[in-house]
């Protein structure tokens, strides 16, 4: 099973609808580990911080956002989307809420329809991404996926990540598999590994 990278984020569209926001809603400060109330009625956005998107039942996580990023854009949301994920504060965060209809009136007023096409188009990227990288493979590709995917993120952002922690909560692998392969995986020097975050990363094997 071969890797692909993350799609490429629009940075240069998320920016322009960001600050095309600047002076519309509310922000308030989140702490770590609350959880960001959804609502059909309101567009959420991630000003500094973190936050992860969660499944329900058993907290594995979908998606971590790091950077400035818009959430909940779909044109048409449904309640049955927000009762089965949640939104958890990874970090103390500012967010700012927006009305739904507000947001696309304002997106309307300042023709950046484009701009949101391409961020919307990011998301289901990224979905597709997901399912392609995790869907029925083994354990050991499992880990060997995230470990990839960790590797591709800033190292600024990787070095608040701990390596293993972050497999187990993308993977739902027992924490004792995980690092098993991780210690095998240093060992044959194929990693390395500092206090817990993922400094550098080789070829890696395609079977365990």
């Amino acid at each position: 099973m071969n890797h692909y990278p993350l799609p490429p984020r629009p940075d240069a569209q998320i920016n322009t609808l960001i600050n095309a926001l600047q002076s519309y809603g509310s922000i308030k400060e989140y702490p770590r580990g609350s959880c960001l109330t959804q609502s059909e009625e309101y567009i959420h956005i991630l000003v500094s911080g973190s936050l992860v998107l969660t499944r329900d039942w058993d907290n594995l996580i979908f998606f971590e956002v790091h950077r400035p990023n818009i959430i909940g854009v779909s044109p048409e949301l449904h309640s049955a989307q927000l009762e089965r994920f949640r939104l958890i504060i990874k970090e103390d965060s500012l967010v700012k809420k927006i009305k739904r209809t507000e947001f696309f009136n304002i997106i309307e007023e300042k023709m950046l329809w484009k701009e949101l096409s391409l961020v919307i188009s990011f998301y289901y990227h990224m979905l597709l991404w997901k399912n392609y990288h995790f869907y029925a493979v083994d354990s050991y590709m499992l880990v060997r996926k995230s470990l990839i995917t960790l590797s591709e993120m800033p190292l600024e952002t990787r070095m608040n990540i701990n390596a293993s922690q972050y497999i187990t909560s993308t993977t739902n692998l027992s924490k004792s598999y995980v690092m098993k392969v991780i210690q095998e995986l240093r060992i044959g020097g194929y990693v390395e590994i500092q206090r817990g975050r993922l400094i550098t990363i080789g070829k890696l094997p395609q079977k365990y």
